[in-house]
């Protein structure tokens, strides 16, 4: 008998695995679009007699978890934090409560792994009250193939059968109050966009339950996506936003030769920028050579500082960010001859047009393209101080300026 129990419980245990398979009759199925869900907690605990195993209390719980999520596709099945079994029935509602759930099932039982004792019975919150209650008794001859012919049919059933009609039923009419800072844009299922008043709240009428998807923005701070699972005729959501970055500082290599550095202020956080760089020619990096005699290094005496402005076009929380702007710029002459501007073209114009990626808020890297305009009485000579005819590449020539096109960086930027 013993020998025969220890080879029942093996491939019980063996067959736990296949009852979190993604098969056809097994999996819980997502519910339909467009139809209301209930979502049903489960509590699963064992008496103070139950003589099973770890193994088999285990094995136990989960098919039941499995059977009942697939039973209605109408009926979401939540799990207690833990397994941890709620003491009470205004216990299990409370918990119910705080995790979104509408209704809750419990499931104890006794005895041993030979003859099963059942108690079930669940709860809807929604209309206060207990909507079934049973006990029965039941044999495990063969372990996991029992549990899935049948051993759980009644608690399915009742479940099943109830919740799914109560999800069909006519739905009842709520009201959702948000309550954030003045002027906050809510989008709500639908596309329909509300916006608070001067009290800070924005109402939306709904049919109960209902699971809400809401984005709110707001200028200066990160947008929040969240869902509410609402069941009460009259909910108040605290929608709290994140303050999008104050500061900024880059790292970056430009035309992946020369290194410098970028200084960001936001007037409007996350959104519109004031910044001041230095890009210095002094120390650079040749990744492909232009001939046998190139050196790996590249120093020039010459330093490039700006300043410019320009604003974020799209929400702060997207992983690809797009940002333009335009500036001014002053290319300094520092060697021991001569410190100061640059005779040739001491000023300019810089566009800016910009991509960020991360899936970070604050730790970004980015791609600039940042055309170069510069303003010159003496264009002949701009041309004389470029080294080679491959340094023309990107230069278009005019009689009073001089406008580069390929003028890169590839860099990294902290939000602060």
């Amino acid at each position: 008998m013993v020998r025969r129990k220890a080879a029942a419980l093996v491939l019980a245990l063996l067959a736990l695995p296949l009852l979190r398979l993604p098969a056809q009759e097994q999996v819980p199925q997502e519910p339909v679009t467009g139809e209301e869900t209930r979502r049903l907690l489960l509590c699963f605990d064992l008496a103070a007699e139950a003589n099973f195993s770890q193994e088999e209390e285990l094995l136990l719980y989960e098919s039941l978890l499995v059977q009942v999520g697939s039973a209605s596709r109408k009926v979401a099945v939540i799990e207690a934090p833990d397994r941890k079994p709620a003491a009470s029935d205004p216990d299990r509602s409370t918990l119910a409560r705080s995790l979104g759930a509408d209704s809750w099932l419990r499931v104890s039982l006794a005895g041993d792994w030979t003859s099963v004792a059942i108690a079930a019975s669940s709860y809807d919150l929604l209309t206060k009250q207990t909507v079934f209650q049973f006990e029965m008794r039941k044999r495990l001859l063969r372990g996991a193939v029992d549990l899935e012919r049948g051993f759980w049919n009644e608690v399915l059933e009742a479940t099943a059968g109830y919740y799914s009609q109560a999800a069909a039923a006519k739905s009842l009419p709520g009201q959702v109050v948000f309550r954030a800072p003045p002027g906050t844009r809510i989008t709500v299922p639908g596309g329909d966009i509300l916006r608070t008043d001067a009290d800070g709240q924005a109402r939306l009428d709904v049919q109960l339950p209902l699971t809400l998807s809401i984005r709110v923005r707001r200028p200066g701070f990160f947008p929040l996506e969240s869902k509410y699972y609402l069941s009460q005729e009259l909910t108040t959501l605290e929608l709290e936003q994140a303050r999008g970055a104050r500061f900024a500082f880059d790292v970056y290599l430009n035309n992946m030769i020369f290194p410098g550095f970028e200084f960001s202020w936001f007037p409007l956080p996350s959104t519109l920028f004031v910044r001041t760089g230095f890009t210095t020619y002094l120390a650079g990096l040749l990744f492909s050579g232009r001939g046998e005699d190139t050196s790996l290094f590249v120093s020039m005496t010459l330093n490039l500082l700006d300043l410019g402005i320009g604003a974020y076009l799209n929400d702060a929380d997207r992983n690809l960010r797009a940002y333009a702007g335009a500036g001014v710029f002053l290319r300094l002459i520092t060697s021991l001859a001569y410190f100061g501007l640059d005779p040739i073209a001491p000023w300019g114009l810089q566009t800016i047009l910009g991509l960020e990626y991360s899936r970070r808020l604050k730790q970004r890297f980015y791609l600039e393209f940042d055309p170069l305009l510069y303003f010159t009485s003496h264009p002949d000579l701009l041309v004389a101080s470029l080294s080679s005819n491959r340094d023309y590449i990107g230069y278009i020539f005019f009689e009073k300026f001089a406008a580069y096109f390929l003028n890169l960086r590839l860099g990294f930027r902290w939000q602060l």
